[in-house]
């Protein structure tokens, strides 16, 4: 049967173009529970693969063919089987039902590779160190087109290059905000010690942030608003520098938790009087415009960055 369906049946009547006829909005629904009946041979299957009631694939089915006015199966008892039109459709049907199942994966496949350049972050040394690589490693493995060029400076340093529209963003701790650039928080986190109480630094050699670190200052003013003399045994720039000092009985440090690896040896007592915490930033420019791939780089670390595609 299905033999004296003509083709040009498939084509519906010129007074039917354009009109907004209800079922094309589930125009995908329709074509899916279509290709499922003809791949099976019946309703029921298709019903059970698709997860909805025999009713509703009936529904669509007929409805699709209303619209085409043309029959698509011919059914004879429970086992239905394609007319001409119906064949015709199928074979058109199935790339567009695959095409659509596929899209999302097939998007960011593309996707991916269509975001090339090179995106160039600066970070503080201990962001570079202990905050920033998980998102390189999830980042290189989504774009793996995508030159990473990293550097660790002190905060003062990573700010002068983004003024100088050197590189694409900083990630850092919070300092005073100029008005050209724009903080968005990525996490805070709190300050662990090796102290029972702030009186305790006075009797040992403490090792200390660098001079200018966003670190150094919270400290420096902990240590000026309870009056505590230091015994500073060394600056160090990085928060493993510090913790290889601690482990090797050098003196103590004061370290965001964020740097204090799970299995070191060393032991992490709080501060009796409160510390303020950290906040760790992505900063931008407002005069810098953003690649396709630095502003992938930057939804991945902040969800909700405003200029994020």
């Amino acid at each position: 049967g299905g033999g004296g369906v003509k083709k040009d049946n498939l084509a519906p009547p010129p007074e039917v173009i354009g009109r907004d006829v209800p079922s094309k909005r589930n125009r995908l629904k329709q074509l899916r529970l279509f290709c499922y009946t003809a791949l099976t041979g019946s309703i029921t299957r298709a019903a059970e693969r698709a997860s909805v009631t025999q009713p509703s694939v009936s529904q669509q089915v007929r409805a699709l063919e209303q619209e085409l006015r043309t029959e698509l199966f011919e059914r004879r008892g429970p086992r239905i089987t394609l007319t001409l039109a119906g064949r015709h459709l199928y074979e058109l049907s199935v790339p567009l039902v695959e095409g659509m199942d596929n899209l999302y994966t097939a998007f960011h496949e593309s996707f991916s590779r269509s975001v090339s350049g090179q995106v160039r972050i600066v970070a503080e040394p201990s962001v570079g160190g202990f905050l920033l690589p998980p998102y390189l490693k999830q980042f290189r493995a989504q774009y793996p087109h995508v030159g990473l060029n990293v550097q660790t400076l002190p905060i003062k340093l990573a700010l002068e290059l983004l003024r100088a529209h050197e590189v694409d963003f900083v990630v850092g701790t919070r300092d005073l905000l100029p008005d050209d650039f724009q903080y968005h928080q990525i996490r805070a986190v709190e300050i662990r010690r090796k102290l029972v109480s702030v009186r305790a630094v006075e009797k040992y050699p403490m090792i200390l942030p660098s001079v200018g670190t966003h670190t150094r200052r919270l400290w420096n003013l902990y240590a000026r608003r309870y009056n505590v003399k230091l015994d500073v045994l060394m600056e160090v720039g990085a928060a493993w520098v510090a913790m290889k000092c601690v482990q090797n009985g050098l003196g103590i440090s004061i370290l965001p938790s964020l740097c204090v690896e799970e299995g070191v040896p060393i032991s992490l007592i709080p501060f009796a009087q409160p510390f303020p915490r950290l906040s760790y930033d992505l900063v931008t420019h407002r005069e810098i415009h953003l690649s396709a791939a630095a502003r992938q780089f930057i939804q991945m670390m902040v969800p909700d960055y405003p200029d994020a595609v």
